[in-house]
């Protein structure tokens, strides 16, 4: 489909061009850079679309969120995992101030830190 000329006078980056997708919504009209262009033996060398680089929402240009967004809010069990043994061992190489051990295990392994 044509796009018609008012949404392509809207400001965009450069090397970019504006591609109709057809559908309704705010982000009909996708703006794409450049890629590359193909050269055919014999006729005009032929642009290549490359990656959708923002759309045009009233008459604006909008970019794509293109950053990775943070760490999740919620550990994954792995970490979670990782982080209770790291804090179990330290507890279990720290004596506890009554002189008895948390428990059995503990105990066998205090020897093993001891004998070493």
């Amino acid at each position: 489909m044509a796009v018609p000329a008012d949404i392509r006078a809207v400001p965009r980056p450069k090397n970019t061009i504006v591609d109709d997708s057809g559908r309704d919504g705010p982000k009909r009209y996708a703006v794409r850079e450049r890629a590359s262009t193909k050269y055919v033996s014999g006729g005009n060398p032929q642009p290549r679309n490359g990656k959708v680089v923002g759309h045009i929402i009233n008459y604006e240009y909008v970019p794509v969120d293109t950053e990775i967004k943070s760490a999740p809010a919620v550990p994954d069990m792995l970490s979670s995992r990782m982080q209770e043994r790291l804090q179990r061992k330290k507890q279990h190489i720290l004596p506890m101030p009554s002189g008895r051990t948390p428990s059995r295990l503990s105990s066998m392994r205090r020897r093993k830190i001891s004998s070493v």
